[in-house]
């Protein structure tokens, strides 16, 4: 049953508007867009003009998505692309610090990046450009089905936008100014897994408290578990557990800081499901879509002149007594893309590090945070090897990877990932060999014969793998005891 409209400053729900108003009482709909602007900063939003028959088709994908070869999902990792694009392991994103429990794949609108090397444009233009998709044979008509969805998306957020200027009593394109033209502009988009939480004791941060960068937000929560909380003015978590046939809109930084605080970016986060009586057993899916606006735009260059029976309202509402979320504070000083791209490189230090070093360097001085020390395919065995060694407590690596070596490699070989196994797939002895992760009486006679076998080496969460020795090369007796001994630790 939708919430009613709540007509307290101190909001306690999430006001649910009927897009359909708009056609038969916009007057109505402007007087409840206004209010959950100023007072809530989010709203569900039924009716929607995106076609229902293209939202069914996105979320009957989205299991299918995650259900892809890791390997085909490894080719197209967010750390290949200078545009923060791509997949993202599960725990491979960072809010505050901390590790978000979730794995996602990152898309946008088509964009060609204007950003070229040397030709003295800003760095930050490099943000946005082509995204990375899976391969089409794998996942037939899905790229077709989410970029027509994008454009659905994108359509409505631009009359979004022009029905908010109604709401705050200006001209419906007092804000065109901060879009640039067309070929100029992307906006982006994910899908999100959030997997089910099975210890009692586990953190279930999904996504932590934050704020979203740009104008608006369109969340599609596309499966019936809950998760979503907002934050109202006392601090107190607010629950927005799924509408059938809603989207979620919110407010971003930016729109909160053109509109002097009237429209209210509100503070929010996400818990992962847990395991238990009468919830669902399988993961949390979502698919949010963030408006940009332009790269260039300061948004401090022109102040917009609202009516002072509008402004009036804001002065009724209250301050924020608590908030969890301190991110995107640097609209005052920044363009919006150079505020972004910061953003960008505090939640993905690993993509920051490889393609923005000067950044990385600025806002990761000591080096990747714990949760971003992964180990990546191209590393030498000589870099693992003097990772396993410096630090005895191990560094907590929250991922399992595989390579292949040979008896024998010189630690300067360089090594392939081959498979990647989330931490909460923890496994007995029995099952890693009933898997085909070893097979004891084949090891066996690979060390008899010392051949050419392949033999697998693990990285294992929170235990790094010890397999050098003095000789300079893979030692193989090594290799065999710390893989079954931290295999029994999982």
């Amino acid at each position: 049953m939708p919430a009613p409209i709540d007509a307290g400053a101190n909001f306690s729900s999430v006001p649910v508007l009927d897009f359909a108003l708009v056609d038969t009482d916009k007057p109505l709909f402007i007087s409840q867009l206004r209010h959950a602007l100023i007072n809530v900063g989010f709203l569900y939003l039924s009716n929607p003009p995106v076609a229902p028959a293209d939202v069914a088709a996105l979320v009957e994908y989205i299991p299918r998505l995650f259900a892809l070869p890791q390997e085909a999902k490894e080719a197209i990792r967010m750390v290949h692309s200078p545009h923060f694009l791509g997949y993202s392991r599960l725990g491979a994103e960072l809010t505050k610090g901390k590790t978000d429990h979730r794995e996602q794949f990152d898309f946008a609108t088509r964009h060609e990046t204007r950003w070229s090397e040397g030709e003295g444009v800003p760095e930050y233009w490099r943000l946005w450009g082509p995204a990375q998709w899976p391969e089409e044979s794998l996942i037939p008509g899905f790229r077709a089905t989410l970029e027509r969805y994008f454009e659905q998306v994108q359509e409505l957020s631009y009359t979004f936008i022009s029905l908010l200027s109604e709401a705050f009593g200006l001209a419906p394109d007092a804000l065109k100014h901060f879009y640039d033209t067309p070929e100029k502009m992307q906006h982006r988009g994910k899908i999100v897994q959030y997997p089910v939480v099975t210890d009692p004791d586990a953190d279930d941060q999904g996504v932590g408290p934050h704020y979203d960068a740009g104008f608006l937000t369109f969340l599609l929560q596309a499966s019936p578990h809950k998760g979503l909380q907002v934050q109202n003015l006392s601090g107190q978590w607010i629950d927005a557990s799924p509408i059938p046939g809603t989207f979620i809109v919110n407010i971003g930084k930016a729109l909160e800081f053109v509109t002097q605080g009237l429209a209210r970016a509100t503070s929010h986060r996400v818990l992962s499901p847990r395991a238990g009586p009468g919830e669902p057993s399988t993961p949390r899916y979502s698919v949010p879509f963030f408006q940009n606006i332009s790269l260039d735009a300061r948004l401090t260059e022109r102040k917009i002149e609202f009516p002072e029976e509008i402004l009036k309202l804001k002065e009724g509402r209250g301050e924020v007594a608590k908030t969890d979320s301190v991110n995107f504070s640097e609209f005052d000083r920044k363009q919006s893309g150079q505020v972004n791209l910061i953003g960008r490189v505090k939640s993905h230090p690993d993509v920051a590090q490889r393609h923005y070093p000067r950044l990385f360097a600025e806002y990761f001085p000591d080096g990747l945070p714990s949760a971003g020390k992964m180990v990546e395919e191209g590393r030498t065995l000589q870099y693992l090897y003097d990772l396993a060694q410096s630090d005895t407590r191990a560094p907590r690596v929250p991922h399992v990877y595989g390579c292949f070596l040979n008896y024998g490699e010189p630690l300067g070989t360089e090594y392939r990932v081959i498979e990647y196994i989330p931490p909460s797939a923890a496994r007995t002895l029995d099952v890693w060999i009933e898997d085909g992760w070893c097979d004891e009486e084949r090891q066996q006679r690979a060390d008899v014969a010392a051949a050419k076998v392949e033999h697998l080496v693990l990285w294992l969460h929170g235990y790094p793998v010890p397999f050098g020795s003095p000789s300079g090369t893979v030692d193989w007796g090594i290799i065999h005891h710390t893989f079954f001994q931290t295999a029994r630790r999982q």
